[in-house]
């Protein structure tokens, strides 16, 4: 074998250790996506468009639910029944998706849920009002938690763009005069129960943030005063 092309294989060789380095590293920069969906009825193409581009796919029947949630960053919920929403309200597993997202919740992950695969949701112009109302309330109280509550036509920013993690500023002794800002992106009533009832009647949140129904008739019942910024 002569000179040079001993030259030009160790050339190439070293190229290809190079190249299989940066897809690596390039797979290890992605996120972990577990989404708590099928692969049926053609589910895997169906999200592949939308999270390839932000990180590597498992779905609900290729995870094992006794392996934990550690290793992904987000998970996101395309369907929530109604079961598994009064469930995760009061800190009771009703199913396998139950059991993942309240773990989620309790090792700081990303959780998303798609707006629109809330079971109850359907129902609103056909339910009783107040049943209804109490679906709502256990949908305030996950939100409160830190679940991320994101319509489908959205999911790509919120996917592209995680927000920091927010919690309400520390109340002072003379929050009722200044005001105290709630740095979330989805207000509940808790959030505001839990300011007012130390005296505070003013709240800055952002100009974006979404005011829920339950927080906003507390808001006016308490005669608090939001300002956005």
């Amino acid at each position: 074998m002569d000179l040079d092309r001993l030259i030009n294989m160790i050339t190439q060789e070293v190229l290809k250790k190079i190249d299989d380095a940066g897809r690596q590293n390039q797979l290890r920069s992605k996120e972990e996506i577990l989404i708590l969906d099928d692969t049926g009825d053609g589910h895997r193409e169906e999200y592949r468009y939308i999270v390839s581009v932000y990180g590597h796919m498992t779905f609900l029947d290729d995870f094992a639910v006794d392996d934990g949630v550690e290793q992904f960053d987000r998970i996101l919920v395309p369907h929530l029944s109604n079961e598994d929403l009064a469930g995760i309200a009061v800190g009771l597993a009703r199913s396998d998706v139950g059991k993942i997202v309240m773990e989620g919740i309790l090792c700081g992950k990303q959780v998303i849920v798609l707006e629109e695969g809330i079971r109850y949701r359907r129902y609103k112009d056909r339910v009783n009002e107040n049943f209804y109302n109490m679906f709502q309330a256990y949908e305030e109280r996950m939100a409160s938690f830190g679940v991320e509550i994101a319509k489908r036509e959205v999911l790509c920013e919120v996917l592209k763009n995680r927000p920091e993690k927010k919690q309400i500023a520390d109340y002072s002794g003379d929050a009722e005069e200044r005001g105290v800002r709630i740095g979330k992106k989805v207000i509940v009533e808790t959030d505001l129960y839990q300011l007012h009832s130390k005296g505070c009647k003013k709240v800055y949140i952002d100009k974006d943030s979404v005011v829920t129904p339950l927080a906003s008739d507390y808001i006016r019942t308490h005669e608090m005063k939001v300002v956005r910024m």
